[in-house]
């Protein structure tokens, strides 16, 4: 298991106060290459959404006007009802 190690980090030795920060910006490119933003939840691969076909709008439609019918009586039937008890 370190023989495997060692072929991935760099080697540690003595540099040249030179190649210091060649060596930092190279190792600090390939630490930051090809890892994701966040390691626990990676990106997955998007996949294309299939076309939504008319039914699908259709009925997303008929909920919104369901919705509202509904919507609608209630806040009519809550005014009524206050109004009566008011009076």
């Amino acid at each position: 298991m370190a023989g495997s190690l060692t072929r991935h980090l760099p080697r540690q030795g003595r540099h040249r106060s030179a190649e210091r920060p060649q060596t930092s910006q190279r190792l600090a490119d390939l630490l930051g290459a090809g890892l994701p933003a966040d390691p626990v939840r990676p990106d997955l691969p998007r996949f294309a959404a299939p076309a939504r076909r008319v039914r699908h709008q259709v009925r997303d439609g008929a909920v919104v006007v369901a919705f509202s019918a509904a919507a609608s009586t209630g806040l009519a039937l809550a005014l009524l009802l206050l109004t009566q008890l008011a009076s």
